[in-house]
Parts: C-alpha cells; structure tokens; sequence
C-alpha cells in the first residue's frame, strides 16, 4: 500500500487498536486544510510508542517518522486493525488545550469485549 492508502485507513481523532497483539491507542489529527497529517500510536500498557507526520506540498508528500525508523511506522500503519465496536473520538474531545471542558478518552476497562470505555469531564484529574 502506498502511505496516503495506509493514512486514509486511519481515521480522524482516537481509536483503540491492536498491533502486535497488544492493544494501542491511535490518533490521527489532520491540520492545514489536510496538507499536514500528525500520526501518533501509544501502546495501552506498555512503554511503545509510533509517532510520525505527514506534509503534502506540491513535491509529494514524504513521510516524516518522529526519532525512530520510518518502516516501524509504516509496519504499523500495514498492521494495526480496528478494535471491535470501537468508535473514533473526534479530535477536539482529546485536545484538552483547545476544549477544557472536554475530558481526554480514558481506558476505564481494557478487557472490556466492545473495547475501552471513555470517561465524562467529571473524572479527568485537574
């Protein structure tokens, strides 16, 4: 798959994931009137991290990884698959900074069958 196939598979906002048979938290955040692409995947329980970004300009669109190999992130973008049931947060529930009111998505039950839980505004620690 080419990199804006393996982008267009991930969506907008935070999604629970797997990879690897763990279970990641993935986010996908889109700014510039989609010419630039933030990838950022955090392991659920673990220290893991894929981090990378992606700016369209007019001589392509090159991948650019965060301090580590670009095919780690492009394995996993190949990889991941979707958490069963899981919906997307929209990005401006995530982005504490821009929505204060919001709460960040907090895994309550990571066992859980239709996967994690999101906590209200009343549970996030202030």
């Amino acid at each position: 798959m080419e990199l804006d196939e393996l982008l267009a598979r991930v969506p907008e906002g935070w999604t629970p994931v797997r990879y690897g048979g763990r279970r990641w938290a993935l986010t996908r955040m889109t700014r510039a009137g989609g010419r630039s692409v933030s990838v950022l995947a955090e392991q659920l329980g673990g220290a893991d991290l894929v981090s990378a970004n992606v700016y369209r300009t007019a001589g392509g669109a090159p991948l650019r990884p965060c301090e580590m190999p670009a095919e780690k992130v492009l394995a996993f973008l190949r990889g991941w698959t979707a958490v069963s049931g899981a919906v997307p947060v929209p990005v401006d529930e995530i982005d504490g900074s821009a929505r204060p009111d919001r709460a960040v998505p907090v895994l309550v039950d990571d066992n859980s069958v239709g996967g994690p839980t999101r906590s209200g505004p009343s549970s996030r620690p202030r």
